[in-house]
């Protein structure tokens, strides 16, 4: 049983199924994985309320109740993956946790993801999201990002004062 004093710490989540949508190859996997990852959330105590989630494809059943309750937040766009960071999360002085599914832009080597057809996030902008929450709030972060190349994200990712630097 998770105490209400652990549903009101846990914080909020963002997660971001981006892509090309249904016509993508990798789509029944991300939003496979992306799904996944909501549903661990609600288990380890959020509340929908606490958990922003943005997909290519907004009208589905996530958490496998049979409803269509608005799991998914809004569509995965650029546009509102900078809503979310930056009004909707802005507040937040608890942690905040970010698993991001996507794919890398073919032909590029690494360092962004596609958000959505012709709409890429970078990690150097994520970064700018994290710590502007961070420098406000002083707030934990965890990121996972699960997609080709995510390795590339983790040098802008990383807090220069953590690191060593």
């Amino acid at each position: 049983m998770i105490s209400p004093s652990d549903v009101s710490a846990v914080g909020k989540a963002i997660i971001i199924a981006g892509g090309y949508g249904k016509t993508d190859y990798l789509w029944t996997n991300t939003d496979y994985m992306a799904d996944m990852a909501f549903n661990t959330l609600l288990y380890r105590g959020f509340s929908k309320e606490n958990i922003h989630y943005l997909s290519c494809v907004t009208k589905q059943d996530s958490d496998g109740n049979g409803l269509d309750d608005d799991d998914v937040d809004l569509q995965s766009t650029l546009a509102n993956a900078a809503l979310t960071f930056t009004k909707l999360v802005s507040r937040q002085r608890r942690p905040v946790r970010v698993p991001c599914g996507s794919r890398r832009h073919a032909g590029r080597c690494s360092r962004r993801v596609v958000v959505k057809t012709n709409e890429y996030l970078s990690a150097t902008q994520l970064d700018q999201w994290l710590d502007a929450i961070q420098d406000t709030y002083s707030n934990n972060v965890t990121v996972v990002i699960d997609c080709c190349n995510a390795g590339s994200f983790l040098n802008d990712l990383t807090d220069p004062v953590q690191a060593g630097e």
